[in-house]
Protein backbone atom coordinates (compact mmCIF):
# COMPACT_ATOMS: atom_id res chain seq x y z
CA UNK A 1 0.00 0.00 0.00
CA UNK A 2 1.07 3.37 -1.28
CA UNK A 3 0.96 6.16 1.33
CA UNK A 4 3.15 8.75 0.02
CA UNK A 5 2.53 12.35 -0.03
CA UNK A 6 2.07 13.09 -3.91
CA UNK A 7 1.19 15.75 -6.14
CA UNK A 8 -2.31 15.77 -7.89
CA UNK A 9 -2.24 15.79 -11.51
CA UNK A 10 -5.43 17.40 -11.41
CA UNK A 11 -5.12 20.12 -8.80
CA UNK A 12 -1.24 20.18 -7.67
CA UNK A 13 -1.93 19.84 -4.27
CA UNK A 14 -0.12 17.63 -1.87
CA UNK A 15 -2.40 14.14 -1.80
CA UNK A 16 -2.59 11.90 0.86
CA UNK A 17 -4.81 9.42 -0.50
CA UNK A 18 -3.75 5.90 -0.34
CA UNK A 19 -4.44 3.98 -3.63
CA UNK A 20 -6.52 1.16 -4.53
CA UNK A 21 -5.15 -2.41 -4.80
CA UNK A 22 -5.30 -1.49 -8.80
CA UNK A 23 -2.96 1.34 -7.88
CA UNK A 24 -6.06 4.37 -8.01
CA UNK A 25 -5.46 7.06 -6.41
CA UNK A 26 -8.61 9.34 -5.67
CA UNK A 27 -7.36 13.26 -4.55
CA UNK A 28 -8.30 14.34 -1.38
CA UNK A 29 -9.16 17.56 -2.60
CA UNK A 30 -10.13 17.68 -6.13
CA UNK A 31 -11.45 14.42 -6.71
CA UNK A 32 -9.49 13.39 -9.47
CA UNK A 33 -8.56 9.95 -9.82
CA UNK A 34 -5.14 8.82 -11.06
CA UNK A 35 -2.42 6.27 -11.16
CA UNK A 36 0.96 5.90 -11.29
CA UNK A 37 2.81 5.29 -15.09
CA UNK A 38 6.46 5.33 -15.60
CA UNK A 39 7.05 6.96 -12.58
CA UNK A 40 4.74 9.68 -13.19
CA UNK A 41 0.93 10.30 -11.63
CA UNK A 42 -1.90 10.51 -14.88
CA UNK A 43 -5.70 10.71 -14.08
CA UNK A 44 -7.83 7.54 -15.60
CA UNK A 45 -11.61 7.70 -15.97
CA UNK A 46 -13.24 10.18 -17.70
CA UNK A 47 -12.81 13.83 -18.01
CA UNK A 48 -16.03 15.10 -17.31
CA UNK A 49 -16.34 13.08 -14.08
CA UNK A 50 -12.96 14.58 -13.23
CA UNK A 51 -14.37 18.57 -13.51
CA UNK A 52 -17.18 18.26 -11.16
CA UNK A 53 -14.90 16.62 -8.43
CA UNK A 54 -12.35 18.83 -8.96
CA UNK A 55 -14.59 21.56 -8.06
CA UNK A 56 -15.77 19.97 -5.28
CA UNK A 57 -12.71 20.03 -4.05
CA UNK A 58 -11.89 23.22 -4.36
CA UNK A 59 -15.07 24.66 -3.04
CA UNK A 60 -14.35 22.27 0.12
CA UNK A 61 -10.80 23.96 -0.26
CA UNK A 62 -12.22 27.24 -0.01
CA UNK A 63 -14.78 26.63 2.42
CA UNK A 64 -11.86 25.73 4.47
CA UNK A 65 -10.49 29.32 3.33
CA UNK A 66 -14.17 30.97 4.79
CA UNK A 67 -14.29 29.12 7.93
CA UNK A 68 -10.44 29.90 8.95
CA UNK A 69 -11.53 33.79 8.07
CA UNK A 70 -14.55 33.52 10.21
CA UNK A 71 -12.87 31.76 12.34
CA UNK A 72 -9.96 34.89 12.80
CA UNK A 73 -12.23 37.28 11.92
CA UNK A 74 -14.17 36.56 15.50
CA UNK A 75 -11.05 36.63 17.34
CA UNK A 76 -10.58 40.29 15.94
CA UNK A 77 -14.04 41.09 17.10
CA UNK A 78 -14.11 39.50 20.35
CA UNK A 79 -10.76 40.84 21.07
CA UNK A 80 -11.76 44.43 19.71
CA UNK A 81 -15.04 44.06 21.71
CA UNK A 82 -12.93 43.03 24.64
CA UNK A 83 -11.21 46.67 24.23
CA UNK A 84 -14.26 48.64 23.82
CA UNK A 85 -17.16 47.15 25.76
CA UNK A 86 -18.03 46.35 29.22
CA UNK A 87 -16.71 43.01 29.53
CA UNK A 88 -14.50 42.49 32.80
CA UNK A 89 -11.44 43.28 30.58
CA UNK A 90 -12.84 46.87 30.50
CA UNK A 91 -14.10 46.78 33.89
CA UNK A 92 -17.71 46.64 33.65
CA UNK A 93 -20.09 44.18 35.22
CA UNK A 94 -19.91 40.97 34.24
CA UNK A 95 -22.22 39.75 31.92
CA UNK A 96 -26.03 38.99 32.65
CA UNK A 97 -25.87 41.81 35.56
CA UNK A 98 -26.96 45.08 35.30
CA UNK A 99 -24.43 48.14 35.47
CA UNK A 100 -24.27 49.99 39.02
CA UNK A 101 -24.48 53.81 37.61
CA UNK A 102 -25.65 56.43 40.24
CA UNK A 103 -28.88 58.22 39.77
CA UNK A 104 -29.42 61.71 40.36
CA UNK A 105 -32.56 62.89 41.83
CA UNK A 106 -33.83 66.55 40.87
CA UNK A 107 -36.89 68.48 43.07
CA UNK A 108 -39.24 70.36 40.83
CA UNK A 109 -38.96 74.15 42.00
CA UNK A 110 -41.40 74.85 43.89
CA UNK A 111 -43.67 77.55 42.25
CA UNK A 112 -44.12 75.03 39.81
CA UNK A 113 -45.61 72.42 41.68
CA UNK A 114 -46.86 74.06 44.58
CA UNK A 115 -51.06 74.92 44.76
CA UNK A 116 -52.52 78.58 44.07
CA UNK A 117 -53.30 79.83 47.53
CA UNK A 118 -54.63 83.09 49.08
CA UNK A 119 -56.46 84.99 52.04
CA UNK A 120 -58.80 87.30 52.53
CA UNK A 121 -59.26 89.53 55.40
CA UNK A 122 -61.86 91.57 56.19
CA UNK A 123 -61.16 95.58 57.03
CA UNK A 124 -64.99 97.06 56.64
CA UNK A 125 -67.97 97.52 55.01
CA UNK A 126 -70.69 99.97 54.21
CA UNK A 127 -73.98 100.07 53.15
CA UNK A 128 -74.71 100.25 49.45
CA UNK A 129 -78.66 101.39 48.82
CA UNK A 130 -81.27 99.55 50.33
CA UNK A 131 -80.36 96.10 50.53
CA UNK A 132 -76.61 96.21 49.05
CA UNK A 133 -73.52 96.61 50.77
CA UNK A 134 -70.08 97.29 50.30
CA UNK A 135 -67.21 94.83 51.70
CA UNK A 136 -63.34 96.51 51.55
CA UNK A 137 -60.66 94.16 52.25
CA UNK A 138 -57.36 92.85 51.33
CA UNK A 139 -56.31 89.25 49.56
CA UNK A 140 -52.70 88.17 50.47
CA UNK A 141 -51.39 85.50 48.14
CA UNK A 142 -49.73 83.08 49.91
CA UNK A 143 -48.53 80.83 46.35
CA UNK A 144 -44.90 81.14 45.84
CA UNK A 145 -45.97 82.43 42.31
CA UNK A 146 -47.61 85.33 40.75
CA UNK A 147 -51.70 85.37 40.74
CA UNK A 148 -54.01 87.22 38.21
CA UNK A 149 -57.42 88.32 39.22
CA UNK A 150 -58.84 86.03 42.08
CA UNK A 151 -62.57 85.65 42.99
CA UNK A 152 -63.34 85.96 46.26
CA UNK A 153 -67.15 85.27 48.10
CA UNK A 154 -68.82 86.10 51.10
CA UNK A 155 -70.87 84.13 52.55
CA UNK A 156 -73.35 85.23 55.50
CA UNK A 157 -74.34 83.08 58.26
CA UNK A 158 -77.24 83.51 61.16
CA UNK A 159 -76.76 82.58 64.89
CA UNK A 160 -77.31 79.19 64.34
CA UNK A 161 -74.36 78.98 61.64
CA UNK A 162 -76.90 78.58 58.59
CA UNK A 163 -76.20 79.98 55.49
CA UNK A 164 -78.29 82.62 54.51
CA UNK A 165 -77.03 84.70 51.27
CA UNK A 166 -73.92 84.82 49.29
CA UNK A 167 -72.24 87.06 46.93
CA UNK A 168 -68.63 87.37 44.91
CA UNK A 169 -66.64 89.59 43.30
CA UNK A 170 -63.23 90.02 41.87
CA UNK A 171 -59.89 91.43 43.49
CA UNK A 172 -58.97 94.69 41.74
CA UNK A 173 -55.50 94.05 40.76
CA UNK A 174 -54.87 92.11 37.86
CA UNK A 175 -51.01 91.25 38.41
CA UNK A 176 -50.68 90.15 42.13
CA UNK A 177 -46.96 89.20 43.02
CA UNK A 178 -46.24 86.04 45.44
CA UNK A 179 -46.73 87.17 49.21
CA UNK A 180 -48.12 90.92 48.00
CA UNK A 181 -51.82 92.06 49.25
CA UNK A 182 -53.92 93.51 46.98
CA UNK A 183 -57.11 95.55 47.95
CA UNK A 184 -60.38 93.78 47.22
CA UNK A 185 -63.88 95.36 47.15
CA UNK A 186 -67.22 93.01 46.67
CA UNK A 187 -70.72 94.36 46.07
CA UNK A 188 -73.36 92.24 47.86
CA UNK A 189 -76.73 93.70 45.65
CA UNK A 190 -79.10 91.59 47.98
CA UNK A 191 -77.08 91.10 51.89
CA UNK A 192 -79.74 89.40 54.62
CA UNK A 193 -80.90 92.17 56.45
CA UNK A 194 -79.60 90.68 59.41
CA UNK A 195 -76.24 88.23 59.94
CA UNK A 196 -74.02 86.81 62.19
CA UNK A 197 -71.02 86.85 60.25
CA UNK A 198 -69.78 86.37 57.25
CA UNK A 199 -66.58 83.85 56.42
CA UNK A 200 -65.13 84.70 52.63
CA UNK A 201 -63.74 82.30 50.32
CA UNK A 202 -60.76 82.08 47.57
CA UNK A 203 -61.00 80.91 44.35
CA UNK A 204 -57.36 81.10 43.49
CA UNK A 205 -56.00 79.46 40.13
CA UNK A 206 -52.66 79.39 38.72
CA UNK A 207 -52.89 81.55 35.91
CA UNK A 208 -52.70 80.86 32.40
CA UNK A 209 -51.96 84.17 31.12
CA UNK A 210 -50.55 87.55 32.92
CA UNK A 211 -50.80 91.14 31.25
CA UNK A 212 -47.51 92.90 30.93
CA UNK A 213 -47.11 95.90 33.11
CA UNK A 214 -45.18 99.02 32.69
CA UNK A 215 -42.56 100.05 35.54
CA UNK A 216 -41.74 104.08 35.79
CA UNK A 217 -45.13 105.74 35.89
CA UNK A 218 -45.35 108.24 38.70
CA UNK A 219 -48.22 110.35 39.86
CA UNK A 220 -48.72 113.66 40.80
CA UNK A 221 -51.61 114.25 42.69
CA UNK A 222 -53.44 116.87 44.48
CA UNK A 223 -55.27 116.67 47.87
CA UNK A 224 -58.53 115.31 47.45
CA UNK A 225 -61.50 117.49 48.76
CA UNK A 226 -65.72 117.42 49.63
CA UNK A 227 -67.63 117.53 46.72
CA UNK A 228 -71.13 117.95 48.33
CA UNK A 229 -73.48 114.67 48.06
CA UNK A 230 -70.92 113.73 45.18
CA UNK A 231 -68.53 112.65 48.12
CA UNK A 232 -64.96 113.50 47.75
CA UNK A 233 -63.34 114.79 44.70
CA UNK A 234 -60.10 113.97 43.49
CA UNK A 235 -57.72 115.14 40.30
CA UNK A 236 -54.02 114.97 39.23
CA UNK A 237 -51.44 114.02 36.51
CA UNK A 238 -49.28 110.95 35.85
CA UNK A 239 -45.68 111.20 34.63
CA UNK A 240 -45.03 108.08 31.96
CA UNK A 241 -40.77 107.74 33.02
CA UNK A 242 -40.52 104.04 31.61
CA UNK A 243 -38.98 104.18 28.95
CA UNK A 244 -41.81 102.96 26.49
CA UNK A 245 -45.08 103.79 25.83
CA UNK A 246 -47.55 102.81 28.25
CA UNK A 247 -51.71 102.03 27.57
CA UNK A 248 -54.79 101.52 29.60
CA UNK A 249 -53.05 103.81 32.16
CA UNK A 250 -55.66 103.53 35.00
CA UNK A 251 -55.18 105.27 38.81
CA UNK A 252 -57.06 103.95 42.00
CA UNK A 253 -57.81 105.55 44.51
CA UNK A 254 -58.10 104.30 48.59
CA UNK A 255 -59.79 105.69 51.20
CA UNK A 256 -59.09 105.29 54.53
CA UNK A 257 -61.34 105.87 57.87
CA UNK A 258 -60.25 107.24 61.44
CA UNK A 259 -59.13 103.74 62.13
CA UNK A 260 -56.81 104.00 59.16
CA UNK A 261 -59.09 101.08 57.86
CA UNK A 262 -59.87 100.48 53.58
CA UNK A 263 -63.38 102.05 53.13
CA UNK A 264 -63.70 103.42 49.83
CA UNK A 265 -62.19 103.19 46.33
CA UNK A 266 -62.45 104.57 42.89
CA UNK A 267 -60.64 104.52 39.93
CA UNK A 268 -60.27 106.51 36.68
CA UNK A 269 -58.11 106.28 33.54
CA UNK A 270 -55.57 109.08 32.41
CA UNK A 271 -56.44 111.19 29.54
CA UNK A 272 -54.32 109.72 27.08
CA UNK A 273 -55.23 106.80 24.99
CA UNK A 274 -51.68 106.20 24.74
CA UNK A 275 -48.99 107.94 27.36
CA UNK A 276 -45.45 108.05 25.57
CA UNK A 277 -42.23 107.85 26.97
CA UNK A 278 -41.77 111.68 28.93
CA UNK A 279 -44.98 112.49 28.19
CA UNK A 280 -47.35 113.55 31.46
CA UNK A 281 -51.53 112.80 30.95
CA UNK A 282 -53.78 114.52 33.57
CA UNK A 283 -57.11 112.53 35.51
CA UNK A 284 -59.97 113.75 37.67
CA UNK A 285 -62.66 111.25 38.95
CA UNK A 286 -65.15 110.83 42.54
CA UNK A 287 -64.91 109.02 45.41
CA UNK A 288 -68.57 108.56 45.75
CA UNK A 289 -70.29 108.65 49.45
CA UNK A 290 -70.94 112.20 50.99
CA UNK A 291 -71.08 110.31 54.45
CA UNK A 292 -68.07 108.74 54.24
CA UNK A 293 -65.02 110.47 57.17
CA UNK A 294 -61.68 109.54 55.15
CA UNK A 295 -58.61 110.00 57.09
CA UNK A 296 -56.20 109.36 54.08
CA UNK A 297 -56.47 108.37 50.54
CA UNK A 298 -53.91 106.52 48.71
CA UNK A 299 -53.04 106.39 45.24
CA UNK A 300 -51.81 103.42 42.85
CA UNK A 301 -51.23 103.64 38.78
CA UNK A 302 -50.58 100.68 36.60
CA UNK A 303 -50.32 100.23 32.81
CA UNK A 304 -49.30 97.65 30.09
CA UNK A 305 -46.82 98.41 27.28
CA UNK A 306 -48.59 98.89 24.20
CA UNK A 307 -46.25 97.12 22.39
Amino acid sequence: MNASVIRCPGCGAADTSVATPAGVHTCVYCGVRYQFSAGAPHTVGPAAAAAPARRRGLGLALSGLVLVGVAVGAAVSFGDGSRRGGGAASGGPPAGRAAENRALSVAAPAEQTAPATGEFTLESTRPAGDQGLWIYGYFHNTSPFTLGKTKITAVFYDKDGQEIGQDSGYTEDDVIAADARAHTVLLVSDAPSAYDRIAFEVRAERPSYLPAQVEGLELEVDAPRRDGFLGWKYAGKVHNRSGKSARFVKVQVLGFDQSDKFAGHAYTYASADALEDGATARFDGSLLGSSADFKRFEFRVSGQPTR
